[in-house]
């Protein structure tokens, strides 16, 4: 279809450089434009997408930690004190605006921390919360924090909307640099007095992106994207996409030994003759 496709496009091409004759000078602009915009799709890498989580697909009354696997994203929920478990969202007799089905419901009405690791790197997280509030007229603020190996990468926080039982919003973090854990944290309740509150919320709806290399093929499943387009091989295996396998050809070692050889001939051969006296033969 593609090779049709530009033999079509290679047609019109000649016929809109032949004078009178041919598509009018309105075609051939929409067919430069065509083309151009062809060529672009065609020769531009994949980005990568949003992963969603909804955890519908998750163990109905299992207490964190829990693995789940979505996309080829694989993520691992663990908590601090008395924890989450995964329950449906309409537990409480109703369903927090955005959410439904299965969420991370809070254990105990103490406050607790959401950790999720990844097996990959990651550019953007999101996940829709829910804190427990009781009409306040101002919101707690919950706090995102993402790490690359344990050590800090970023941070960011967000606000609900005031004035709803159980308020929603969706917590956000993206950083140029990658990162692959993070920590969901309720980090300041509403003003004291300000209405009935508690230091626990619900999630549901998590999305994330990993790290993109489509550009060199993804590390052709030898390696670790670190970094947009940037691979770390596996042992064994070298290139930029991790496509190159085995050691040097042994001719290419060869070509080392050799120039080794000489470089060591040629010192010797100089420390040999070093401080003697130069004499000219006689006749």
């Amino acid at each position: 279809m593609t090779s049709n496709l530009f033999q079509r496009s290679l047609g019109d091409q000649i016929r809109c450089r032949k004078p009178n004759a041919g598509p009018t000078n309105l075609n051939c602009g929409i067919f430069r434009t065509s083309l151009i915009l062809t060529t672009f799709l065609m020769i531009s890498p994949s980005m990568a997408q949003p992963v969603l989580f909804d955890f519908d697909s998750a163990p109905l009354h299992s207490p964190l930690p829990i693995d789940l696997s979505v996309g080829g994203i694989t993520a691992h929920f663990s908590a601090t004190g008395q924890g989450f478990s995964i329950q449906r969202a309409d537990t409480m007799g109703f369903t927090p605006v955005g959410m439904a089905g299965n969420c991370i419901y809070p254990s105990s009405v103490f406050a607790a921390d959401l950790h999720v690791g990844f097996n990959t790197r990651l550019t953007d997280f999101s996940i829709l919360y829910a804190v427990q509030e009781l009409a306040c007229d101002v919101s707690a603020t919950m706090r995102v924090t993402g790490y690359l190996d344990n050590v800090l990468v970023g941070t960011s926080t967000m606000t609900a909307v005031p004035g709803a039982t159980w308020p929603t919003a969706t917590l956000a973090f993206s950083s140029a640099s990658p990162f692959n854990s993070v920590v969901v944290h309720y980090d300041q309740p509403p003003p004291p007095g300000s209405c009935d509150w508690g230091p626990i919320f619900m999630a549901d709806n998590m999305n994330v992106t990993a790290v993109d290399c489509s550009g060199v093929n993804n590390c052709s499943g030898h390696g670790v994207c670190l970094a947009p387009n940037t691979c770390q091989c596996d042992l064994g295996w070298s290139g930029p996409g991790c496509a190159v396998t085995g050691v040097p050809a042994v001719s290419t070692w060869g070509a080392i030994l050799l120039a080794m050889a000489l470089m060591i001939a040629a010192t010797l051969v100089i420390a040999q003759h070093a401080g003697r006296k130069l004499t000219i033969p006689r006749n």
